[in-house]
């Protein structure tokens, strides 16, 4: 499974949303601390992508997806991360 423009655009439209609900718009610096950090199954949710495509995209070098360790958990920050797979997405 591949992120399309269509599943990108769809993604930063999410993210719209998450910071509508927070307050924030995703272009002010503080939306990505309302926003916080999401698990695997809600960025999975965000991107259109299946989590098992999520998880092998963290391990995949030199274009890794960029994620944060809790323990044994993967965490993303959706702005961060769709920022990443915009100017990666081919390379993905």
């Amino acid at each position: 499974m591949e992120v399309n423009e269509q599943s990108a655009a769809k993604a930063s439209r999410d993210v719209m949303d998450l910071g509508k609900t927070t307050g924030q718009s995703p272009g002010n610096e503080s939306a990505e601390h309302a926003v916080g950090l999401v698990d695997v199954d809600e960025m999975a949710r965000i991107l259109c992508v299946h989590k098992d495509w999520l998880y092998e995209r963290t391990r995949k070098k030199p274009s890794r997806i960029p994620c944060v360790r809790v323990g044994r958990h993967l965490r993303f920050e959706p702005l961060v991360v769709l920022s990443f797979v915009k100017e990666n997405g081919a390379s993905l």
